[in-house]
C-alpha cells in the first residue's frame, strides 16, 4: 500500500491533544511540509491522519480498481481550481467525535476550486465529512455515492449535482449556504433516497431534481431560508414517470416551473404517479397522463395543484387524460388553467375535489371518456363547468357543487345527461341551466332517466341541434320536478314524463321572457308510445303533437299558452287524453286530423273517463278536423251552457265535410282531485299585490293563496293597455316589468294602473288592482 507525501514521516503516535492542536492550525494556515496528493493514484491509497493535511496541487485522479480510504480527522485542501477524480472507490468513514474535511483553504471561500467529481462507475463512502467551497462539492456521473452525517457546504453552484444512473443517498446530512441549490438531480434513472437532511440558505430551490427523482425525497427532510421556499422539478424528459412513482409531501411545494416553458409532466402508459396528502404543486405548462395518476389527499391534508402567486385563469393548460390513462383523485384542488381536466377515451374519479377558475371548462370530456364526480365542487370557469358534448362519453354524478360559470354549469350530450344523480347544486351561472347537446342521431337509444336537478334541462345548448331524438327502441323517462327547456322533443322510441301534483315536469321555451311559440312542442311521431303523467307543457308551438297509434296517454296535463294548438292528434292516433287542462292557446286547444280519434270522454267508462278542461283558446277548444264523429264527453268547458260549449267546438255545425262532436253530457263544474284532475286544495285568491318603480320599469310583488298561473296587465290612467306579462307564481312571487310597452318603447313616467289576475287549473280566478308611480 501506498502513502505519498511531501516530507519526512511524522510519528504516529501522539497525544490527543497535540492532535487536536495540529488539526486546527492546519484548518487555518497550510502547512509548507503538508502531505501531497499525486496527480494519478492508480493503486490503493491511505490518506492518514497523521500526515494531514493532504493538499491537492494539481488536478488528481483515482483510477478504475485504486482505493483511496481517508482516514478520521483528516483535511484535504485543493490549493487552486483542481478538481479530484474519482473513477475507482473513495472512502472517507469517520467515527462519532472526528470529521474528516474536504475544502480550500480559506474557510470562508466559495467556488475555488471544482471539487469531487465520481465517473461512470465508481463508488464513494462518506461519514461524518464535510465538502465546502468547491463550484460544485460533488458531482456524481453514473456512480454510486452515499453520505451520512455529512455537511455540504458553500459550494458557488450546488451541493451536490448527481447525473446519468447516479445512485446517490443522503442521511442526516446537512446542505448549507451553497450558491444555486444544495442537491440538484438530472438523472433518467433514480436510485438511492434523500432522508432526515437540511437545506438550508440555498440561493435558490433548495433541491431541484428530475420529476422521475422525486420519489428519492423521503421522510423527515427540512427546508429554512433559502432563496426560493420551493422543491425545483425538471419535467423536460420526453417521458418523466416510467415506472411507479410516489411524491410524498416535503412540506415546501414542487415548482415544476424550473424547465423549459413548454415542457409537459408526461405519465407513461404503464406507469404510475401516486401524490400523498399535503403535497402541492405549482404545475408546468401541462400534465399528461397515459397511464395512472392517484392522488391521496385527506380533508386535513389536501393536495393542490395550482400556480404560484398571484394566479390568473388560463396560466396552465390543465391535466390531460390520454386514452386508456386513470386518474383517480380525492381531497384535492385543480385551479387556474385552461380545461382543469381534458379527458379524451380515458376516465377519471374524483372524490371531494375542487376544480376553479379555469379559463375554459372545468372538465371537459369526449370520445369514450368516463368522468366519475362525488361530492366535488366546480368554481368560477369560464366556459362550462363540465362540458361533455359527445353522445359516446359516460358519467356518474352525484353531490356535486357548480358555481359561478361563464356558460352553463354543465353542458352534456342528451344520453350523458341521466349521469346527474341525486345532490347536485348549481348557483349564479351565465345560463342557470344544464346545457343539453342534441348533435346525435338518435340521441338516446337506451333506457334513460332525467332526474330532477333544481334548474331546467336546455335543449338549446347547441343552437344549431335543438331536436332531442328518442330512438325507436330507445326510452327516456323524465322524473318529477324535471324542467325542459326550449328546442324539439321528438319520440320514435318511449317518452315518459312522470310527475306528481306537487312536482310536475315542466316543459317551456328557453327564452328570458317565454312566448308562444319560442319553442316546437313535444312529437310522438308514428310508432311511438309514452305518457305525460302529471305535466305541464306550455308557450310551445304545438304542445303535444301525437302521430303515432300507440298506446300514448296525457293524464293531469296543463297544455297552455301556445302558439298555434295546444295538442294534435294526427295520423291513426287513439291517444288517452284525461284530467288534462288545455287552455289560453293561440288557435285551438285540441286539433284531431286524418284518422285520429283521440280518447277525449265517453260517458260511464272507466278506460276513458274524460274530466278535462278546456277553456279560452283562442278560436276553438277542440276542432274536429275530420268526416269522424268524436266523443268528447264528461269534460268541463268552463261554463254549463250547451249552446256556448258548441259554439267552442268546431265540427259539422260549422262545417259540412266534417264529423261531429258529440260533448254531452258535459260537466257543470270543474273536476275534483277524486276525479283524477289536478285539483287545487284551497280557494285561489291574490291576497296581496304591490308594485314599486324600480330602474327603468317595476317590481310588482304578489301574494296568492296557493301557486298559479298569474296575468300582470298594466294601463295608463285613461285605462289603455301599455304591457301584458304572463308568468307562474308561487304564494310570495316578484314579477317584473322592464318599462316598456308592447313594441319595446319605454313608457313615460308617470301613474299607472296594475291588474293581477291569478288563474287556476279549474278556471278558478282571482283579481287584485293596485296603482303605480313610475318614476324615470
Amino acid at each position: 500500500m501506498l502513502d505519498k507525501r511531501g516530507s519526512d514521516r511524522r510519528s504516529p503516535t501522539r497525544t490527543p491533544l497535540i492532535a487536536s492542536c495540529m488539526i486546527i492550525l492546519t484548518a487555518l494556515v497550510p502547512l509548507a511540509d503538508a502531505a501531497v496528493l499525486p496527480a494519478t493514484i492508480d493503486e490503493d491509497m491511505t490518506l492518514a491522519a497523521a500526515d494531514s493535511p493532504w493538499q491537492m496541487r494539481s488536478d488528481v485522479f483515482i483510477a478504475a480498481g485504486a482505493t483511496v480510504t481517508v482516514e478520521p480527522n483528516v483535511h484535504v485542501i485543493a490549493e487552486g481550481d483542481w478538481r479530484l477524480t474519482v473513477a475507482g472507490t473513495l472512502n472517507a468513514m469517520a467515527p462519532m467525535g472526528t470529521r474528516i474535511v474536504f475544502r480550500a483553504p480559506e474557510i470562508a471561500s466559495s467556488g475555488v476550486w471544482k471539487g469531487i467529481f465520481f465517473t461512470r462507475g465508481s463508488t464513494g463512502r462518506f461519514q461524518r465529512c464535510t465538502f465546502r467551497s468547491a463550484t460544485t462539492n460533488l458531482t456524481i456521473d453514473g456512480a454510486d455515492v452515499r453520505l451520512y452525517n455529512c455537511h455540504v457546504r458553500r459550494a458557488s453552484a450546488d451541493g451536490v449535482m448527481a447525473m446519468g444512473d447516479a445512485f446517490f443517498k443522503a442521511a442526516y446530512c446537512r446542505f448549507q449556504n451553497n450558491g444555486r441549490h444544495g442537491v440538484q438531480i438530472q438523472t433518467s434513472r433514480p436510485q438511492g433516497a434523500i432522508i432526515f437532511s437540511e437545506f438550508i440558505g440555498s440561493g435558490a430551490h433548495p433541491v431541484r431534481v428530475k420529476a422521475g427523482c422525486l420519489q428519492m425525497l423521503r421522510r423527515g427532510n427540512s427546508f429554512e431560508h433559502n432563496g426560493v421556499d420551493a422543491l425545483g422539478v425538471d419535467c423536460d424528459a420526453a417521458v418523466d414517470i416510467t415506472d411507479t412513482v410516489c411524491w410524498r409531501d416535503q412540506g415546501l411545494p414542487l415548482d415544476m416551473t424550473v424547465g423549459s416553458a413548454t415542457a409537459d409532466l408526461i405519465i407513461d402508459s404503464e406507469a404510475a404517479l401516486r401524490i400523498k396528502p399535503g403535497v402541492r404543486i405549482y404545475p408546468p405548462r401541462r400534465l399528461v397522463v397515459r397511464g395512472r395518476l392517484l392522488v391521496d389527499g385527506e380533508a386535513d391534508g389536501a393536495v393542490t395543484i395550482q400556480p404560484k402567486g398571484e394566479a390568473v385563469p388560463g396560466d396552465w393548460m390543465g391535466i390531460a387524460v390520454e386514452p386508456r390513462g386513470v386518474v383517480r383523485m380525492k381531497n384535492a384542488t385543480v385551479g387556474f388553467a385552461e380545461d382543469g381536466f381534458r379527458v379524451g377515451d380515458a376516465r377519471i374519479y374524483l372524490k371531494n375535489t375542487l376544480i376553479r377558475d379555469c379559463s375554459r371548462d372545468g372538465i371537459f370530456a369526449g370520445g369514450s371518456a368516463h368522468v366519475d364526480l362525488a361530492g366535488c365542487t366546480i368554481s368560477a370557469c369560464g366556459r362550462n363547468g363540465v362540458a361533455i358534448p359527445q353522445g359516446t362519453c359516460s358519467a356518474k354524478i352525484h353531490s356535486t357543487r357548480v358555481v359561478e360559470s361563464g356558460q352553463y354549469p354543465m353542458r352534456l350530450a342528451a344520453t350523458v345527461v341521466e349521469s346527474l344523480r341525486h345532490g347536485n347544486s348549481w348557483r349564479d351561472h351565465a345560463h342557470n341551466a344544464i346545457g343539453v347537446v342534441c348533435t346525435t342521431d338518435p340521441d338516446i337509444a337506451d333506457d334513460d332517466a332525467w332526474l330532477a336537478q333544481g334548474i331546467p334541462f336546455d335543449l338549446t345548448a347547441d343552437p344549431d341541434a335543438t331536436t332531442l331524438r328518442i330512438a325507436r327502441g330507445g326510452r327516456l323517462t323524465v322524473r318529477e320536478g324535471v324542467a325542459v327547456r326550449g328546442g324539439t322533443l321528438r319520440a320514435d322510441g318511449v317518452l315518459v314524463a312522470s310527475g306528481t301534483p306537487d312536482r310536475p315536469v315542466t316543459f317551456d321555451a328557453a327564452t328570458d321572457a317565454p312566448a308562444p311559440g319560442d319553442w316546437t312542442g313535444i312529437e310522438y311521431a308514428p310508432g311511438s308510445a309514452g305518457r305525460l303523467v302529471n305535466a305541464v307543457v306550455r308557450n310551445a308551438r304545438i304542445g303535444v303533437n301525437v302521430q303515432s297509434d300507440g298506446w300514448i296517454q296525457l293524464r293531469n296535463t296543463r297544455v297552455h299558452h301556445c302558439l298555434e294548438d295546444g295538442i294534435r292528434a294526427g295520423g291513426s292516433a287513439v291517444p288517452l287524453i284525461t284530467g288534462c287542462t288545455v287552455r289560453d292557446n293561440m288557435r285551438w286547444g285540441v286539433s284531431i286530423h286524418h284518422d285520429a280519434q283521440p280518447m277525449l270522454g265517453a260517458s260511464g267508462s272507466t278506460a276513458n273517463p274524460g274530466m278535462n278542461t278546456f277553456m279560452r283558446n283562442a278560436e276553438y277548444d277542440l276542432a274536429n278536423q275530420t268526416p269522424r264523429a268524436i266523443l268528447a264527453q264528461q269534460n268541463w268547458w268552463g261554463h254549463a251552457t250547451e249552446s256556448e260549449i258548441g259554439a267552442r267546438i268546431l265540427d259539422r255545425s260549422e262545417d259540412d265535410s266534417l264529423g261531429p262532436v258529440n260533448f254531452t253530457p258535459f260537466l257543470d263544474s270543474a273536476p275534483t282531485a277524486g276525479s283524477g284532475a289536478v285539483a287545487a286544495t284551497a280557494p285561489l285568491a291574490v291576497m296581496s299585490v304591490a308594485a314599486v318603480s324600480a330602474g327603468r320599469g317595476a317590481a310588482i310583488h304578489v301574494a296568492l293563496s296557493r301557486p298559479a298561473d298569474v296575468r300582470v296587465t298594466l294601463r295608463n290612467i285613461a285605462g289603455r293597455m301599455v304591457r301584458s306579462i304572463d308568468t307562474r307564481a308561487d304564494t310570495r312571487s316578484t314579477v317584473h316589468w322592464d318599462g316598456r310597452d308592447r313594441r319595446g318603447r319605454l313608457v313615460p313616467a308617470g301613474r299607472y294602473v296594475v291588474e293581477v289576475e291569478a288563474l287556476a287549473e279549474t278556471g278558478e280566478s282571482s283579481r287584485a288592482l293596485t296603482t303605480l308611480n313610475l318614476a324615470r
